[in-house]
């Protein structure tokens, strides 16, 4: 279907910046090299380099939020403390 790749590609950027059902963040969680590798997979057309490119994408998604939610744990601790 023509057009449809365009579409995909404006949409991925802002479909990755969601938070836990919050809302919009200041700073998307997809990073620009992400996105990148994501695009560029999508732009080969080939559904294996596609699926790689995801479970990639996913798991520095989730190491980022583990290490985002341990940083902000300490942060909040020592400022309990002072």
């Amino acid at each position: 279907m023509p057009g449809t790749d365009t579409c995909f590609l404006c949409l991925l950027p802002t479909s990755f910046s969601l938070k836990s059902g919050c809302g919009l963040t200041k700073t998307p969680v997809l990073t620009m090299p992400q996105a990148f590798r994501l695009i560029g997979a999508v732009l080969t057309r080939d559904p294996s380099r596609i699926r790689q490119a995801l479970a990639e994408v996913n798991y520095y998604l989730r190491r980022n939020a583990v290490a985002y939610k341990s940083h902000r744990k300490k942060a909040l601790a020592l400022l309990d403390q002072g």
